[in-house]
């Protein structure tokens, strides 16, 4: 089939053999085996042939009768061989490969956009929830570990740290993550990380007593004799996600 399609092709330019080799910058004993069928076309040949008549691979090789190609992109010589091997599996090798296609080309998009995003990093308390809720255990044994993060963090952030729960609703909810800068206290009505009693919380300041935005929840009172610390201020919400670095 290739060879008649090769046998028309050179037909409808009105020449001969030599010169259609000529024109191709090939030998002529080379493109008459091609012609005639006694020597398979090398995928080079092909490529070559489809660039220069702007004419489908596929309709040289008598796999399909639009002569028209595709545009979208250009086959290199290797990626031509891939999808001869492809056509002659069957059922089974076609789904292998297609699910190894589909896990790899997820990978590499993945990793690409993650090494795209990263604007800065930043030191998160992984393993720290601070409690929008009932409190969590104290902030000192919390690890931190570098992220990276695909937005410029609030100005004067020094680390980012998770929120537990939903006291803190509808300006916070579980599972959000929120920047803090490291300050001894914060001004009544401003929203801060504190410490109190052997729990961590995100609450806001009030007059000796610590506030939920969700009215379900109770102040905490700040008694005289509570273990109480203000760890820093909340500067905002992370809108992006974290990228492990």
């Amino acid at each position: 089939m290739i060879s008649e399609r090769l046998k028309t092709l050179r037909e409808n330019t009105k020449m001969n053999k030599k010169e259609f080799a000529a024109f191709l910058g090939m030998k002529y004993t080379t493109y008459n085996n091609y012609e005639t069928g006694s020597r398979e076309p090398s995928s080079d040949f092909l490529i070559m042939l489809s660039k220069k008549f702007d004419i489908s691979i596929d309709y040289l090789m008598g796999l399909s009768e639009e002569r028209e190609p595709s545009h979208y992109y250009t086959l290199k010589t290797s990626e031509f061989e891939h999808i001869k091997k492809y056509r002659a599996l069957d059922e089974h090798g076609v789904a292998v490969v297609n699910w190894i296609l589909n896990e790899e080309y997820s990978r590499s998009i993945e990793a690409k956009e993650n090494f795209a995003e990263i604007l800065t990093s930043i030191p998160y308390a992984y393993d720290l929830a601070a409690s929008a809720g009932m409190g969590e255990y104290a902030m000192d044994i919390a690890h931190f570990e570098a992220v990276g993060l695909s937005e410029t963090p609030p100005k004067g952030t020094d680390f980012l740290v998770s929120v537990s729960g939903n006291s803190m609703e509808p300006k916070f909810s579980d599972g959000d993550k929120v920047y803090i800068r490291r300050q001894e206290f914060v001004n009544e009505g401003e929203i801060g990380l504190f410490f109190l009693d052997g729990n961590v919380y995100i609450k806001k300041q009030g007059f000796a007593e610590l506030l939920s935005l969700n009215p379900d929840y109770a102040p905490l009172p700040i008694a005289e004799y509570s273990s109480f610390k203000c760890f820093g201020k909340v500067l905002g919400k992370c809108h992006c996600k974290i990228i492990d670095l």
